[in-house]
This record gives structure tokens, C-alpha cells and sequence, in this order.
């Protein structure tokens, strides 16, 4: 599974691997794992990771081309998709 809006969703919110790995409680290299695919985020990590960005689970799993969330995380996820 390719987890394809991490590196998306932290850009756009202006957090540091460092800062996000600091909010999640994890090191800066898990993050980088996630972001590369190198690893994946356990359930209990994309629940924060969710609640930091304010989305779904869904919406940060879900590979941007083929998002089909609800309304307004759609116009979210597109207005941060560009």
C-alpha cells in the first residue's frame, strides 16, 4: 500500500519531519519510512496522524488520484493536492 499523502499532508501544513515525529510521538525516521514507503504507519499512529492534519484516515490512505471522500475533506484534499 502506498501511502502517497503523508509527505503531502506535512508539506502543506508546514511541520518538519522532526516537529511531526515530535506530535505523533515517534522518531523522525519513522516518519521518513512512512513518507518513502518504506514502512507504514500502525493504526494507532494514522489516528494521529489524522487528527493533526484535521482528515480522515481515509483521506490519508487513500491515493489522491482516486480520493472519493466526503465533500469538504474532497475540497480539501484538491485544494492541498495542488
Amino acid at each position: 500500500m502506498d501511502f502517497n499523502n503523508l509527505k503531502l499532508f506535512r508539506k502543506k501544513s508546514g511541520l518538519t519531519q522532526e516537529q511531526l515525529a515530535e506530535q505523533v510521538g515517534v522518531s523522525r525516521q519513522a516518519i521518513a519510512k512512512w513518507e518513502n514507503g518504506d514502512a507504514l504507519p500502525d493504526i494507532d499512529n494514522l489516528v494521529a496522524l489524522a487528527d493533526i492534519y484535521g482528515v480522515t484516515i481515509d483521506s490519508l490512505v487513500r491515493n489522491v488520484a482516486s480520493y472519493a471522500g466526503e465533500s469538504s475533506e474532497k475540497s480539501m484534499c484538491s485544494e492541498w493536492c495542488r
